[in-house]
């Protein structure tokens, strides 16, 4: 296991909820009852998730650049919009976020 698997683990929850967000909103802009079945087997990662949120702090900050790159393509592969416009959005907020880790690497020297 690598240094940033918790943070693949975070990123593979909150990917996955917004794709089921956006599967539920699709047909009529609205989640239903039904459409709730639709996070079910997100339900399996949390404990793995609960498991990890000690490390996520310190692997975001700890990031090297490889590790950014790393997880820039496992957020380009594993997010599949079908607004191309929002995927790219969100995957410039990530750009943004470990962007800002190197802020709190410097505020630290």
């Amino acid at each position: 296991m690598n240094d940033i698997e918790s943070l693949k683990v975070a990123l593979s929850f909150a990917i996955g909820f917004g794709m089921k967000i956006e599967d539920a909103l699709l047909d009529d802009g609205k989640i239903t009852t039904k459409e709730l079945l639709l996070f079910v087997p997100l339900l399996t990662k949390v404990p793995a998730l609960i498991r990890s949120v000690g490390d996520l702090k310190n692997e975001f900050v700890d990031l090297t650049d490889e590790e950014r790159k790393e997880l820039n393509a496992y957020i380009a592969e594993t997010l599949d919009l079908d607004n191309d416009t929002i995927e790219e959005y969100v995957e410039t907020a990530f750009t943004f976020l470990f962007a800002m880790s190197d802020l709190v690497k410097i505020k630290k020297q």
